[in-house]
């Protein structure tokens, strides 16, 4: 799977119901047509900020769903996100999904966002051993994703939901505890991410 996070900065809660309406009327269907469509997410943190999350097979589907859908935004939102957005995009290195997720409500998403990070193979490795059993046991657990930016590897992202916000919080602290303390016992670098919460206002996969 090949994910992409989009984070327009101090979107404003005063933009986002005309600009999420637009993106549901009109991108989420053309994003659903391209091949390899795995799911979008759209939310407002509770900073504030505008965060996408796109997720298809592959990296060169993406690229060209990304062409079309930048010529959408530009075309239908120039108006409300005027700023280039900051992407982190690359190929999953680590997934898991609960049975029988997707169902129900939206979910409740958040976006870990990590800068400075250590070599592949030591983080991968704590963050499977560590972190993600934390995420993936955690009460309402949906999904989680992580990977690395393929322009800059030393940035990286977790994408998890949930099925409340309570949920996502009281899985974050713990597993973020848990990076850390193993990044110091293998002297790693692990530093403290950027975090990004939220209802997804607009969600689809590919089979709804």
């Amino acid at each position: 799977m090949h994910v992409t996070v989009r984070r327009y900065a101090e979107f404003g809660a005063r933009m986002y119901e005309m600009a999420f309406r637009k993106v549901e009327a009109g991108l989420v269907p053309m994003l659903k047509s391209q091949p390899g469509f795995r799911s979008y997410c759209a939310l407002l943190t509770e900073d504030g900020d505008g965060v996408s999350v796109t997720v298809f097979d592959t990296r060169e589907q993406t690229i060209e769903a990304n062409r079309q859908a930048l010529a959408w935004v530009r075309d239908n939102l120039g108006d409300v996100a005027p700023e280039p957005p900051e992407v982190v995009a690359g190929a999953c290195g680590l997934a898991e999904v609960a049975p029988g997720s997707g169902a129900g409500q939206p979910p409740y998403v958040m976006v870990r966002e990590f800068a400075d990070l250590g070599p592949p193979e030591g983080t991968r490795e704590a963050a499977r051993r560590y972190a993600l059993p934390l995420v993936t046991g955690s009460p309402g657990f949906r999904s989680v994703c992580l990977f690395r930016d393929e322009r800059e590897p030393s940035r990286g992202a977790m994408v998890a939901l949930f099925d409340t916000r309570a949920d996502a919080l009281r899985a974050h602290e713990p597993s973020l505890r848990a990076l850390r303390e193993a990044a110091v016992a293998d002297g790693l670098a692990w530093p403290l991410p950027r975090v990004g919460v939220g209802r997804a206002i607009v969600f689809a996969t590919a089979d709804q």
